[in-house]
């Protein structure tokens, strides 16, 4: 383990080991498999607008992205936190909106 030291008020001082934290955060950051292809509404999250469960994309965003008429290859790879199936879903709910 390799010693990290930060200057605070009292000068130098050993800085904490932040390995445990980080591993928490990617772990709560990580989203669920149940959440593919599911849409939310979050209270304080695009004021409520739909989003894809797990993340903080809108789903009226993919929607524009598909009625540029672009290919879920390409709305995966500007979004890397999405899978096939929150695309699928954004496509149905577009075609039964009309």
């Amino acid at each position: 383990m390799v010693s990290q030291w930060c200057k605070s008020r009292k000068g130098w001082q050993r800085a904490p080991h932040l390995d445990p934290l980080r591993l928490r955060i990617d772990k709560a950051a990580r989203r669920s498999a149940d959440d593919a292809g599911r849409v939310e509404e979050r209270r304080g999250v695009h004021a409520s607008a739909p989003v894809f469960a797990g993340t903080r994309i809108r789903v009226a965003t993919v929607q524009r992205y598909l009625q540029q008429g672009y290919e879920t290859s390409v709305i995966l790879e500007a979004f890397p936190d999405l899978r096939v199936e929150d695309v699928d879903e954004a496509r149905q709910q577009l075609a039964a909106a009309g």
